[in-house]
């Protein structure tokens, strides 16, 4: 007679636990965040592959965890400027700059414009 490889309880029981784990990886879907440094707010112009959402950034004020897959930002009177899902950015002296290089490093010196204009 053949022994069974483990206990037949303990197979619901790991479904469980890796689909929980696979869950709250999944819920956790990171994005870019924004945070305006400036003493004016801005009207921003945000382009994800929708339609554009229009939205208002007061001074102080930070977007956390928008366009995970990327997206381009505009305003009036600015660049347009393309972020990635995981960049830090904010707006200082009507310019975007990055708070946190992704990866850690960064290519361009400390405050140097260093974001790729989209237009």
């Amino acid at each position: 007679m053949r022994k069974p490889s483990r206990p037949a309880a303990a197979l619901p029981i790991t479904l469980l636990v890796l689909a929980c784990a696979a869950g709250s990886t999944l819920g956790t879907a990171q994005g870019a965040s924004l945070t305006n440094r400036d003493k004016r707010q801005y009207e921003l112009e945000i382009r994800a592959g929708g339609p554009p959402e229009s939205r208002l950034l007061k001074p102080g004020e930070a977007i956390r965890n928008f366009c995970p897959k990327g997206c381009s930002i505009g305003w009036s009177g600015g660049n347009e400027y393309l972020i990635e899902g995981t960049d830090e950015v904010s707006i200082e002296d009507g310019f975007m700059y990055y708070d946190s290089p992704a990866g850690g490093s960064s290519s361009s010196p400390p405050g140097v414009p260093s974001l790729r204009p989209g237009r």
